[in-house]
């Protein structure tokens, strides 16, 4: 009996040394990668990739997130970046981005990945986490093969909640409180919503009995003691956090019911056999038990139904905090209940159940890389890495089609904009993502911002300012030309989500630390980056300088 007990002992000991192993050498290749892959596809949505560049550009200024500039997203994907840059100089950001995500992943998983008893369990959990983690697509509908470059804090914060919901479902453990701190302390400064969602879902499981109170407070303990640290060094990172989140909040006050709406719509699918799993399991119930012992009948339920009430909580925690854009990535979050310890005892529909579920919250994703893959490998043989914003956005391969298209791009934008806005006045987007157009037209505004540069610089404007901000959804001249950025501006400017309509005074005291601006001309109907005040006050208290076709120099008036 006893040598019985030590070859089990022996046996797990294996298992969870070649766990370890396996995520050790993962680990390495992905590091790997990160310091050797130095050209990437140009994708869609390079607008949200730049404003990251440039906050890590203002980082290794010296500057602080939410302290000297506004940010819509959590500091950490911009510190990640700005280390991403000096850790691998000859390698991509984005990529190096995304090494430095998966680093950060991999202390909870390691611990998590004891408890599932399978193999197969294990493996299944890693490659879920490694796809949400490392693989930059979205789930809209789309027939571009481009990577997508929209929101990778999204993906990260989904990766993040399958491991809160891992715990969720699996045996706990004594530390688990800690455990929880971590991953609620980087949550929050990846995305905030996100954050609360597992707030949500850690007081679920006290709720329902599947963890102490204890857990909970020691969580709230850690990230509470880790905010104070971040807030005291960088004299006051969280607070200005806390303020930029609540300026956001009330200009998209009204968007929430709409948001989880649109979510629920497009993820209807999961949604359906959500339903139907808590539907097969009510069948199951004794209701008049429920009459005679109503709370017994309740606890009953909760334990002999944990599958399809721990199922319906992390799809609607999941739900939560599902981005818009994502098209349901922020759903594979959900996919934790897959691993749920109760599959291995009670089979029958449930484990049936169980692969319906999963199937539509990670195939879809597994589909759209591999098809986009395939397609991007055809078509960017046809690309090139010299084009005319190599030094805007470097390491960037575009096809050849796209810039044609964006040629085509900045002669409609340069000649021809009103005819543009009498388009989109009739309901034609020429720009909307994931439309096909979006990427040339990204790449027509990336060549414009390199050749405006290159204009500054020849015309010797560097020497009528000191502290430089750009009129337009990032700020892209700053980190190109190596200026100072002006404090007290923000990263991303979206009329109505990021910042309020300005009046006139509002854009005066925006521009105030400001003594040269970068102001955006040849802007697509209905982009919302371009506030119209701003031209009236650069107008009265600057000076215009030529510049470009598409941009407008403005110096301080003496």
């Amino acid at each position: 009996m006893a040598e019985a007990s030590y070859d089990l002992f022996r046996s797990r000991t294996a298992s969870l040394n070649g766990r370890m192993v396996s995520i050790a050498l993962f680990t390495i290749v992905v590091v790997a990668l990160a310091a050797l892959l130095h050209v990437i596809p140009y994708g869609r949505a390079v607008w949200d990739f730049v404003f990251v560049l440039d906050g890590a550009y203002r980082i290794g200024l010296g500057q602080v997130p939410h302290v000297d500039f506004a940010s819509p997203i959590g500091a950490l994907t911009l510190y990640l970046t700005h280390f991403a840059e000096r850790l691998f100089p000859g390698g991509q950001p984005f990529v190096g981005l995304h090494a430095l995500a998966w680093l950060i992943m991999v202390p909870p998983f390691a611990l998590l990945s004891s408890r599932i008893r399978s193999n197969w369990g294990f493996a299944a959990s890693f490659v879920v986490l490694a796809l949400v983690v490392l693989v930059p697509y979205t789930l809209d509908p789309t027939m571009l093969s481009e990577i997508s470059y929209f929101a990778t804090y999204n993906r990260f914060a989904t990766a993040l909640l399958f491991l809160a919901g891992l715990w969720f479902v699996l045996p706990k453990a004594r530390g688990d409180g800690v455990l929880l701190g971590y991953l609620f302390t980087v949550l929050i400064f990846f995305k905030i919503t996100a954050g609360i969602a597992m707030f949500g879902l850690v007081v679920a499981a006290v709720l329902l009995g599947r963890a102490r109170i204890v857990e909970l407070f020691v969580m709230l303990l850690v990230a509470g003691a880790a905010a104070g640290l971040v807030q005291l060094v960088t004299g006051g990172l969280v607070s200005g956090y806390l303020h930029d989140i609540v300026s956001m909040s009330a200009l998209n006050r009204g968007g929430s019911l709409y948001r989880l709406a649109s979510s629920s719509a497009r993820n209807w699918l999961p949604l359906l056999v959500t339903a139907a799993i808590v539907v097969l399991a009510v069948r199951e119930l004794d209701f008049a038990a429920a009459m005679r012992r109503p709370l017994a009948f309740l606890r009953d339920t909760v334990d002999r139904q944990a599958f399809a009430v721990d199922t319906a909580v992390l799809v609607a925690i999941s739900l939560v905090a599902e981005s818009q854009n994502t098209g349901g990535v922020g759903l594979i979050a959900a996919s934790a209940a897959l691993f749920h310890p109760s599959l291995r005892i009670e089979r029958g529909w449930r484990l049936i159940a169980a692969a319906v579920l999963g199937a539509t919250l990670v195939l879809p994703l597994a589909d759209v890389a591999e098809k986009r893959v395939v397609s991007s490998l055809i078509r960017e043989r046809q690309g090139t890495t010299d084009h005319a914003f190599a030094k805007f956005l470097p390491g960037m391969r575009v096809p050849a089609a796209t810039l044609a298209g964006s040629q085509l791009m900045a002669r409609l934008q340069q000649k021809w904009l009103p005819d543009l806005e009498q388009a989109d006045a009739r309901g034609f987007d020429l720009d909307g993502d994931p439309a096909s157009t979006s990427p040339a037209t990204r790449a027509a505004w990336a060549v414009s911002v390199a050749e405006a540069g290159a204009n500054f610089q020849r015309l010797g404007y560097a020497a009528k300012a000191q502290r430089f901000t750009t009129i337009d959804f990032a700020e892209s001249f700053p980190r190109l030309l190596g200026l100072t950025p002006a404090r007290g501006t923000t990263l991303a400017m979206d009329t109505g989500r990021t910042v309020p309509a300005f009046s006139e005074s509002q854009a005066s005291a925006y521009l105030a630390s400001a003594d040269g601006v970068f102001f955006r001309t040849c802007v697509i109907p209905g982009a919302n980056t371009n506030p119209a005040t701003f031209r009236t006050v650069l107008e009265r208290e600057f000076v215009r300088h030529p510049l470009h076709p598409c941009w407008d120099f403005y110096s301080r008036a003496r």
